[in-house]
């Protein structure tokens, strides 16, 4: 009897401490067990790392599982590498992951700055819809949650984008103000720029639309 008592003590003190983890912990636990289960198939990997991370949460609200939901996927985005090479095989559509960047000799951006109006499709096949004005670069993402950052040239074929804010449930827990993302003009097309974004040593290649 005593061993059980003990034993169910053991048990409450392990979830008690579950519920007590912060999300950038959580995030870390399951970074730890997908780089400990790197041979792993992604998919297996990812549905084991966070079956065992993850299940704490269940007990929470709707609201309450995907705002602390978006702030693990966000850390894990900005901190875990295992992470972005585990979720490659979701990247579809208009996006890619590519080796190196090519590089267009005095290019003047190709036309880039004459346009106040662009647009990208994510992977999901959401579109994210962009307006430049004064030097501000507005994502929308519907009709109530938008990004805004300030779009700064380098030279002419390459820009930044430095976060200033965002009510958008993810991407406001992904960025700080102040951070800086780099994007790279490679090409345009008859519709669209072929543009990458490097994002933890990672070059991610996708299309932007003209309007």
């Amino acid at each position: 009897m005593k061993k059980l008592l003990l034993g169910l003590l053991f048990v409450i003190l392990i979830l008690s401490s579950c519920k007590n983890l912060t999300e950038e912990e959580i995030a870390e636990n399951i970074c730890n067990c997908l780089n400990e289960n790197a041979d792993m198939i992604d998919s297996l990997k990812l549905d084991k790392c966070f079956d065992q991370h993850y299940h704490d949460l269940s007990k929470l609200s709707e609201e309450e599982y995907f705002e602390k939901g978006n702030k693990i996927e966000a850390y894990l985005s900005k901190s875990c590498k295992e992470y972005l090479e585990s979720i490659d095989f979701l990247i579809e559509g208009d996006w890619q992951v590519i080796e190196n960047i090519k590089y267009l000799q005095d290019s003047n951006y190709l036309g880039f700055k004459d346009y106040k109006g662009l647009y990208y499709i994510e992977s999901n096949s959401d579109t994210t819809r962009v307006s430049i004005q004064d030097g501000i670069w507005i994502e929308k993402f519907d009709s109530t949650l938008f990004s805004t950052l300030k779009i700064i040239y380098t030279d002419s074929t390459s820009f930044y984008l430095e976060f200033i804010k965002s009510n958008h449930p993810f991407k406001k827990n992904l960025s700080k103000p102040g951070d800086r993302y780099r994007y790279y003009i490679l090409g345009k097309e008859k519709y669209f720029y072929k543009m990458a974004v490097v994002v933890q040593d990672k070059i991610y290649g996708f299309k932007l639309y003209f309007n």
